[in-house]
């Protein structure tokens, strides 16, 4: 499955990945897709029983860059929670920023 994304930055191509690192090509839902890449794909890490990741994580399972990330966090899309001078994002929070986004937007489709 190919996902093109237009947002601020341009056009991108994304590719879902499972768990092993492999293009998934499967019907699902572009949500639920990154939804389940975000509960089985990382090596989150776990604060007071949130499930946190950092930037770098992000650009992982996006395929994206670091500025689009900061951008996101610029136009309030997603929300850096600060601890011991790093920066992570809640699972929950950006959950909901894709669920917003797709909903809002529909400016992502997807092509074979």
């Amino acid at each position: 499955m190919r996902l093109l994304i237009i947002d601020e930055n341009g056009i991108r191509e994304f590719s879902p990945k499972d768990q092993n690192g492999q293009n998934q090509e499967d019907s699902k839902s572009v949500l639920e897709l990154l939804k389940e890449s975000l509960t089985n794909g990382s090596e989150n890490t776990q604060k007071d029983g949130l499930n946190l990741y950092t930037i770098s994580e992000l650009v992982d399972l996006f395929t994206t860059t670091r500025p689009t990330i900061y951008s996101w966090i610029d136009n309030g899309d997603l929300i850096p929670i600060k601890i011991g001078g790093r920066v992570y994002f809640n699972q929950k929070d950006i959950e909901q920023m894709l669920e917003r986004k797709i909903s809002e937007s529909g400016k992502i489709t997807e092509s074979k």
